[in-house]
């Protein structure tokens, strides 16, 4: 088992090597890895929320919940059909209408005199 916080950093690593791929395969274009790179990535980033302990404060759940739209919204948006594109769109609008409702939950800083 790894220490805790290094779950994080190694899926925040394995996020950033996703992304890279994923800009190999647009640029070389390689559609198949293309969908593979973009599904690992989103996957990645959604395992840093959970390595995090998202899931057991109110913020927290709200960005699990963003993520995993963002998710949704990507696997969605690799389809070809105009459905699957729509059904994308309206993942991320939710996905979004989330992170405003978790800014919301969040305190701002106290100031200091």
């Amino acid at each position: 088992m790894l220490p805790p916080m290094l779950a994080p950093v190694a899926l925040t690593l394995a996020c950033l090597a996703s992304v890279v791929a994923l800009l190999v395969a647009d640029r070389r274009g390689l559609a198949v890895w293309r969908v593979v790179a973009k599904l690992a990535a989103s996957t990645f980033f959604v395992g840093v929320a959970i390595a995090l302990d998202a899931q057991h404060s109110p913020y927290g759940r709200l960005i699990l919940g963003a993520l995993l739209l963002g998710w949704l919204g990507d696997a969605l948006l690799l389809a070809r059909a105009s459905q699957a594109f729509m059904a994308g769109l309206t993942a991320f609008l939710l996905s979004h209408l989330l992170f405003a409702a978790a800014c919301r939950t969040s305190r701002a800083p106290s100031r200091r005199p």
